[in-house]
This record gives C-alpha cells, structure tokens and sequence, in this order.
C-alpha cells in the first residue's frame, strides 16, 4: 500500500467493527500492517461484536482523549542550507 509509507510518521489509533458489514475489517488490517512494515506505529482497535456503527463507543473510551492529548508535532526535519560564499 503506497500511502502507508506517508503515514508511518503520524500518530495513528485505528478502530473498526469486527462485525462490519459496510467495511471489510482485512481492509483496516492490511493498512495497519503496511504502516508498521513501513516503521509506523499503530494502536489498533477491534470491537468484536460491532458493526460500522462505531464512533459512539471509540469516543466514549476514556483512552482515547488521552492518547489524542499526549500526541505532539515533531520538529521538522534539517535539510542542509548551501554555504553561502565567502
């Protein structure tokens, strides 16, 4: 999966239904395991006996909002400046 590579850098928690008829649930895992063979980190989620109904329980676990608090923006990378002449 291409985009998985401009993803390993960003903070990610994905979370599907087990049960989700709309979205295949090997879709969410074939990306989680692209981003992690990429070097990304993913906490994944899994609510067994949901379907793709999900946000109400995602936003409801107390996890979440201190996960989404404790992200922070990395610096950006230091890209080498031409010597100016002397």
């Amino acid at each position: 999966m291409e985009q998985a590579d401009h993803l390993k850098n960003m903070p990610i928690w994905a979370f599907h239904g087990g049960d989700d008829k709309t979205v295949p649930l090997d879709s969410s895992r074939a990306m989680v395991d692209a981003v992690r063979k990429s070097g990304g980190h993913v906490e994944f989620t899994i609510y067994p006996d949901q379907g793709h109904g999900i946000a109400g329980v995602t936003y409801q676990n107390p996890k979440l909002c201190e996960w989404l608090l404790a992200q922070r923006r990395k610096p950006p990378a230091i890209v080498n400046q031409p010597k100016q002449g002397h």
